[in-house]
C-alpha cells in the first residue's frame, strides 16, 4: 500500500532523515514516536505530498487516497459548519444536482427521449447510493457529535470557532473524507477526554490504514500495533504498541551494551597482544594478522542510553496541615451561566488528585478556587496551616515576561547564592543548553515556554502543587520524568489533564467534574473507567452474622457480578433506545412539514440532527445485541444442569477446564474472551443435553418387544417429548443444521415409539 525507500530530507542544510525505509499494508495501525525535532512531522509532510524529499522514494498504489491532518492545523472558512462538512463530499453532490436537473428536464419529456434520459438517471442513482450519498447526513452528524459539536453548531460559520474548535473542523472534515490512509499529527490536542475516547473507538474501527503521531500514550497503547521510531535521522521499526516498544527498546539496548561491552574486552586483549610483541621477530607474523583482523572486524557501536530528559524534583517546603483545602457548598456563576454548584471537598496532605471533565465543565475554574485566584459567588473555602502553593498553567507559560533572554529570567528568580554553574545546571535538566540560554523569552515555541514556567516553579518551596493541563507541549519523555516527580513529591498535588496515561502513573484520587458537580472516585483513571461501569453493590452491615448468614450474604463471585452489571447495562442501553426512537419521530413528523423547506438553516440543522441520531440508533443497538447475547449466555450459565461423565473423556477435559475459566475473575474483564468461553462452554454442555435418552430408548424397546409397563414407558417418553418441543420453540436452534437435525430425529423417533406403545397396549394412552 505505501512503500518508503531510502527517504533522505534535508532542510536548510540541516539532514532531518537519511535512510529511512518502511512499508505499511492494508488496515495496519502504526504508530510514529521519536523525541520533539526527530523528523516525524516532516515525515509525515512528505508521504502526503506537501514536502518534496531530498532523495530516496516514496511509492504508493495506484489511485490510493490520502488524508493528512497536520499538527495544530485549523479551517478558516466563512461557510456554516454543515455546509463545511458537505464540502468533503463534492462528487456526492454533483451527482445529486445532476439529478436535480435531470428531474426538471423530464417532467417535460416523453416518449425516447425520457427513456434515454431516464436510463441515465438510473445510473446517476447508483454511483450516487455506491458513494453512500444516503447516508451522508448520518455520517456528518456522527462525527460531529463524536468530536463535541451540537446541533445548534451546524449553522455557525466557521471562522466564528475558537481556534480549538477550528482544529475540530479540521479534523472532522479529515474523517469523514475516509482515505485509504490516515496521517494523523496530535490530533487529540484541543480535544476533551470525551472526545479522546470517541476518537479512539473511530479509528479502531477504521478500516484504512493509520500513521499516527501522538503524545497521547494511552491512545497509542489502544490503537496502534506497529512502532517506527525515529532516532538521528533514522526509522526503527518495532512490531507492537507503545509500551511494548518501550519495553522491547530498552531489551535491545541492554543487548547492545552487553555486546559492546564484550567486544571492548576482546579488542583490550587483543591489543595488548600487539603491543606486548610488536617487536619480538619471533612473533611478528601473529602480530601482523591479529593487526589486520582488528582492522576488518565489525565494531558494535556503544549503544546511547541516556537521552536528553528533564531531570528534576520539586523544592519541598516542609508539611503542611493535615488538612490542606476544606469545600463547603461552593458555588461560581459567571452572570447568569452557573458554572459549579454546592461544592463540598476536602483535600488532605498527601493527597494526589487528577481533575477530569468535558472542556467548559468548570476543572480550571475549581483549580483557581483552590489557589485563591478566583472568589467563588458563594461557598466557603478554607486554607490549612502551613500551605505553601506553587501553580502552574498555560497562561503563565504565555504571559512570561517576552524582553528577557531564558537565563536572564531564572537568574532574577534564583535562590541568593546561586553561582552561574548552578544556573546553566539547572536550565539543562530543563534542555536548554549551550546557546539555547541566550534566546529571548518572545522567541520560544509553545513547548520551550511550558517547560521554562516548570522550571520556575521548581525554584519556589512548595508543599502543594496545583497544576492545570502540565503536560500539553512536553514529550513523551518529559512527561515520564514529570509523572516521577510528582509521584515522589511527599506533598499534595491536584492536577487538571486529559492525558489518561499521564493520570494513572501518579493519581491516587479522580475528581469527575461536569453539570456544576463534582464526583470523586478513588484510584487512578483506569480504575475510575473500570468503576462507572459496575453497578454498586449492597454490602451487609450487620455484626457479627451467622456462618450461613455470612455464606448467603458474602459477595457475589465474578459471573454473578458480570450478570448484575450486564443487566443494567442492558437496561440503560434499552432507555437510551427509546429516547432515541422517540426523538427520531419527532424529527420525523418536522421533516414532514412543507414550511418547514422555507427555513434553510433550520431544515438543515433538523436534517443533520436526524442523521446523526440515526447512527447513534445504529450504535446502540449493535451494543445492545452484544450485551443482551451475553447475559443471556450467562443467564444459561447459571441454569445449565447436565453430566460431564456422559461425555466422550476429551470432551470431559475439555468441559471441566472451560468450566474452571468460567470461575476465574480475570475471564470476566475482557467481555469478547467471555463470550468465546461461554459459546463454547455452551455449545459442548448442549451436545449432551440434546443428546437421545438412552433410559426412554431402552425403555421403549423393553415395551415393544418385551411388554413391560407400558404406561411408565409412555409417560416417559412424553416428558422428552415435551423437553424437546421446549427446545424446538426457539428459532435458534435452527442455525445449527446438524444440530437441529439430530433433535428432529429424535422426536420423530419417539413419536413412533409413543404410537407403536398406542396401538398395541390396552391402557388409556392420552397424546
Amino acid at each position: 500500500m505505501l512503500q518508503v525507500i531510502d527517504l533522505e530530507i534535508i532542510l536548510d542544510g540541516k539532514p532531518i532523515l537519511s535512510g529511512v525505509s518502511f512499508k505499511v499494508n492494508a488496515g495496519e495501525k502504526v504508530a510514529l514516536v521519536g523525541a520533539n525535532g526527530a523528523g516525524k512531522s516532516t515525515l509525515l509532510k512528505a508521504i502526503s505530498g506537501e514536502l518534496q524529499p531530498s532523495g530516496g522514494k516514496i511509492v504508493l498504489l495506484p489511485g490510493l487516497k490520502v488524508g493528512y491532518l497536520p499538527q495544530d492545523s485549523f479551517i478558516v472558512s466563512s461557510r456554516t459548519l454543515h455546509d463545511e462538512m458537505l464540502s468533503v463530499f463534492g462528487e456526492v453532490l454533483e451527482i445529486e444536482s445532476k439529478q436535480r436537473k435531470l428531474e426538471q428536464e423530464m417532467s417535460a419529456l416523453t416518449g425516447e427521449e425520457l427513456d434515454r434520459l431516464l436510463v441515465e438517471y438510473q445510473r446517476l442513482s447508483s454511483e450516487f447510493e455506491r458513494l453512500g450519498g444516503y447516508t451522508i447526513e448520518r455520517e456528518v452528524g456522527k462525527v460531529l457529535h463524536g468530536l463535541g459539536f451540537t446541533p445548534n453548531d451546524l449553522s455557525r460559520v466557521v471562522s466564528n470557532f475558537s481556534g480549538g474548535w477550528k482544529s475540530r473542523v479540521a479534523l472532522a472534515k479529515v474523517l469523514l473524507e475516509e482515505p485509504d490512509i490516515l496521517l494523523l499529527d496530535e490530533p487529540t490536542n484541543h480535544l476533551d477526554l470525551h472526545a479522546i475516547e470517541w476518537l479512539e473507538d473511530f479509528l479502531i474501527r477504521y478500516k484504512g490504514a493509520v500513521i499516527l503521531v501522538s503524545h497521547d500514550r494511552y491512545l497509542l497503547d489502544k490503537l496502534t500495533t506497529r512502532t517506527i521510531e525515529l532516532q538521528d535521522g533514522k526509522a526503527t521499526d518495532y512490531q507492537g504498541n507503545y509500551s511494548w516498544y518501550v519495553a522491547e527498546k530498552e531489551r535491545r539496548l541492554q543487548d547492545q551494551l552487553e555486546s559492546f561491552q564484550r567486544q571492548q574486552k576482546y579488542l583490550e586483549r587483543q591489543r595488548a597482544f600487539i603491543e606486548r610483541f610488536r617487536y619480538k621477530a619471533t612473533k611478528a607474523r601473529a602480530v601482523q594478522s591479529r593487526e589486520k583482523m582488528l582492522q576488518k572486524l565489525e565494531k558494535v557501536e556503544a549503544p546511547k542510553i541516556f537521552s536528553r530528559k528533564i531531570a528534576f524534583k520539586f523544592n519541598y517546603a516542609g508539611h503542611s496541615g493535615r488538612e490542606v483545602f476544606a469545600l463547603k457548598n461552593i458555588s461560581k456563576s459567571y452572570g447568569s451561566h452557573k458554572i459549579l454548584e454546592g461544592i463540598d471537598l476536602l483535600v488532605e496532605r498527601g493527597d494526589k488528585i487528577a481533575i477530569i471533565g468535558p472542556n467548559g465543565s468548570g476543572k480550571t475554574t475549581l483549580l483557581k478556587i483552590l489557589a485563591g485566584m478566583e472568589e467563588p459567588s458563594s461557598g466557603s473555602i478554607h486554607l490549612g496551616y502551613n500551605v505553601r502553593l506553587g501553580y502552574y498553567d498555560q497562561h503563565q507559560a504565555e504571559i512570561l515576561q517576552s524582553d528577557k533572554t531564558i537565563y536572564d529570567l531564572v537568574l532574577e528568580q534564583a535562590p541568593q547564592g546561586w553561582t552561574v554553574t548552578d544556573i546553566r545546571d539547572l536550565l539543562g535538566r530543563f534542555l536548554f543548553r549551550g546557546d539555547d540560554v541566550e534566546k529571548y523569552i518572545s522567541v520560544l515555541s509553545g513547548g520551550e515556554r511550558s517547560r521554562l514556567a516548570l522550571l520556575l516553579l521548581l525554584l519556589r518551596p512548595v508543599n502543594t502543587l496545583l497544576l492545570d493541563e502540565p503536560t500539553n507541549h512536553l514529550d513523551i519523555a518529559s512527561k515520564e520524568v514529570l509523572e516521577s516527580a510528582i509521584r515522589e513529591f511527599p506533598g499534595t498535588c491536584v492536577v487538571v489533564s486529559h492525558d489518561r496515561y499521564f493520570i494513572d502513573k501518579f493519581a491516587q484520587k479522580i475528581i469527575v467534574v461536569e453539570d456544576t458537580h463534582i464526583t470523586p472516585y478513588l484510584g487512578n483513571y483506569t480504575d475510575y473507567k473500570a468503576k462507572v461501569s459496575e453497578v454498586k453493590l449492597e454490602v451487609s452491615t450487620k455484626p457479627a452474622p451467622s456462618q450461613a448468614q455470612h455464606k448467603a450474604n458474602r459477595k457475589p463471585k465474578a459471573k454473578e457480578r458480570e450478570i448484575l452489571r450486564l443487566r443494567a447495562q442492558v437496561q440503560d442501553l434499552e432507555t437510551e433506545i427509546s429516547d432515541t426512537e422517540d426523538r427520531l419521530q419527532e424529527l420525523q413528523a418536522h421533516l414532514e412539514d412543507d414550511s418547514l423547506y422555507q427555513d434553510r438553516e433550520h431544515y438543515y440543522s433538523l436534517l443533520s440532527e436526524y442523521g446523526e441520531l440515526q447512527g447513534r440508533l445504529q450504535d446502540l443497538n449493535e451494543r445492545w445485541e452484544k450485551k443482551a447475547s451475553l447475559l443471556e449466555q450467562l443467564e444459561m450459565l447459571g441454569s445449565a444442569s447436565f453430566e460431564p461423565d456422559e461425555l466422550e473423556p476429551e470432551a470431559q477435559r475439555r468441559l471441566r477446564e472451560l468450566k474452571n475459566a468460567l470461575e476465574d475473575p480475570a475471564l470476566y474483564e475482557n467481555q469478547g474472551e467471555l463470550a468465546a468461553v461461554l459459546q463454547e462452554y455452551l455449545t459442548l454442555s448442549k451436545s449432551n443435553e440434546f443428546r437421545p435418552s438412552s433410559q426412554v430408548d431402552s425403555q421403549a424397546e423393553r415395551g415393544d418387544s418385551q411388554g413391560d409397563n407400558p404406561e411408565a414407558v409412555a409417560e416417559s417418553i412424553r416428558a422428552r417429548l415435551s423437553e424437546i418441543e421446549r427446545v424446538l420453540m426457539d428459532p435458534g436452534i435452527f442455525l445449527d443444521e446438524h444440530r437441529s437435525r439430530l433433535i428432529i430425529e429424535e422426536y420423530t423417533e419417539l413419536q413412533k415409539h409413543l404410537e407403536n406403545l398406542l396401538q398395541g397396549g390396552n391402557f388409556d394412552g392420552k397424546k
